[in-house]
């Protein structure tokens, strides 16, 4: 359910459901170059495939993780990496809107 959540919106037509607003935390400030962020968000996805690759075989549904968002909550590391997964495929369909507008 969450990573639905938290991937690529849903549209009807030209409407986007599903939209969640983001903990204040969390919003970007916007004072780094488009090149900056790109090359860093590379970085993570490139930090996490490898990591992912490496856990290969081992029982992540049975690693408890803690929410970053939500006090108190968890969840196991393979659907966190899934939520992760997900997510960034929402960043990425973010990114093609800006750049094609």
């Amino acid at each position: 359910v969450l990573s639905s959540m938290v991937g690529p919106l849903m549209r009807l037509g030209s409407m986007r459901l599903g939209r969640v607003r983001t903990p204040p935390a969390f919003v970007p400030t916007g004072d780094e170059p488009r090149a900056t962020i790109s090359g860093e968000f590379e970085r993570h996805l490139a930090s996490h495939e490898k990591a992912l690759r490496a856990a290969d075989g081992l029982p992540l549904h049975l690693v408890k993780v803690g929410s970053p968002f939500v006090a108190g909550a968890q969840y196991d590391a393979w659907s966190g990496w899934l939520v992760l997964v997900r997510h960034c495929h929402r960043h990425l369909d973010q990114a093609e809107r800006v750049w094609s507008a």
